[in-house]
């Protein structure tokens, strides 16, 4: 590949997962997750990020362990100006 190409990869992106705390822990976010991830998959996708707030610790737990890795940040991202965080995988 030459210097001045660059490598594109078609993503997807989950921004929104919400899994109301009574049914939590019981594999719906996990579901979720794998359903997009499938779904990315059949359309030619090679990445999927996950959008997370900093302060959503169960989200950022099944981030890792889904095989998501800390891919970045953006401090002023939502429309209040809060932070989120990137998760990624690439995908087979």
């Amino acid at each position: 590949m030459a210097e001045d190409e660059i490598l594109e990869i078609q993503s997807a992106v989950i921004r929104d997962l919400v899994v109301d705390n009574p049914i939590r822990r019981q594999g719906v976010g996990t579901a979720m997750v794998l359903a997009a991830q499938n779904w990315a998959i059949q359309r030619g996708n090679r990445r999927l990020t996950l959008e997370i707030p900093p302060k959503s610790y169960p989200a950022i737990k099944l981030a890792f362990k889904l095989g998501f890795e800390f891919s970045g940040y953006n401090d002023s991202y939502y429309p209040n100006k809060d932070i989120a965080l990137f998760f990624s995988k690439y995908l087979k």
